[in-house]
């Protein structure tokens, strides 16, 4: 150990050993138990530097072991989330996608993610896919996300409903509101017009998301057609203030470029 004179009363200067730059210590020279403090401080003396550089270190190697056993885990993850494989895995290699199919559609819905969000699109104009992409995204930061269409939901509804389970059909709804980070709901709009009850759980997500009680981002994905609003909900001017308000609602052209969509406004 090298010990220099401080300027400032009642330190020393010694040499940090990883660096060999001077640092200050407290004088322990006078001290009774000199000896023993100078062997302490012989086997763990560093400089502030280093000792931030060591612990740096130690937090990386920490943070690349977290993303490493993440990438191991997200597959099953995103399984669990309901994402389909054929939107997470691709269909060739099996392998996990690492950029999004639809670039424009996937960092819209990025840059959007703290938004409840309407998005309108054809079938093969990359919603599906990109919110899956999106979705994995926030999984591997380990956020809470679950993919749903809405034929699984309502089945998953009228199963809670059908049994008089109010815990499952009231923890069906905690799900949705509080659990998750973002609650994508897809194929919204279909052939099929929506029963009573299923209208019932749309209008209560709705209504939830209007009135804050609902803590989760809800997406709803869809090819909302002029006049769908009215094709899904006997009572459809309600639905419309509710989504002017609370929503982000966008349409994906055929060129891919992302449009405002009025879809709250009778066609």
């Amino acid at each position: 150990m090298i010990i220099h004179e401080s300027p400032n009363p009642g330190k020393i200067l010694v040499d940090c050993p990883v660096c060999s730059k001077l640092y200050e210590e407290k004088d322990f020279r006078s001290d009774q138990f000199a000896e023993v403090v100078k062997i302490c401080l012989e086997t763990t003396r560093i400089c502030p530097e280093c000792q931030m550089a060591q612990e740096k270190s130690k937090e990386d190697l920490a943070a690349a072991a977290v993303a490493k056993q993440m990438k191991e885990q997200l597959p099953k993850l995103c399984e669990a989330a309901g994402l389909p494989r054929n939107y997470t895995h691709h269909r060739v290699t099996g392998e996990l996608f690492t950029v999004p199919i639809v670039r424009e559609v996937a960092e819209f819905l990025w840059r959007n993610r703290s938004f409840n969000l309407l998005l309108s699109g054809v079938t093969g104009t990359g919603k599906s896919t990109s919110a899956a992409f999106v979705a994995m995204q926030l999984i591997a930061q380990g956020k809470a996300v679950t993919y749903t269409t809405l034929g699984n939901l309502l089945a998953k509804w009228r199963d809670a409903r059908k049994n008089d389970r109010r815990s499952t059909d009231t923890q069906l709804l905690h799900e949705i509101f509080f659990d998750q980070q973002v609650f994508i709901i897809d194929e919204v709009v279909g052939k099929a017009k929506v029963s009573e009850s299923g209208q019932e759980l749309l209008f209560d997500i709705l209504e939830a998301v209007n009135s804050g009680e609902c803590r989760s981002k809800i997406w709803l994905l869809g090819n909302f057609y002029q006049g769908s609003i009215e094709a899904i909900f006997a009572e459809p001017d309600p639905v419309r203030r509710r989504l002017q308000e609370n929503f982000l609602c966008m349409r994906i052209t055929e060129k891919r470029t992302i449009e405002r969509l009025t879809v709250w406004q009778e066609q």
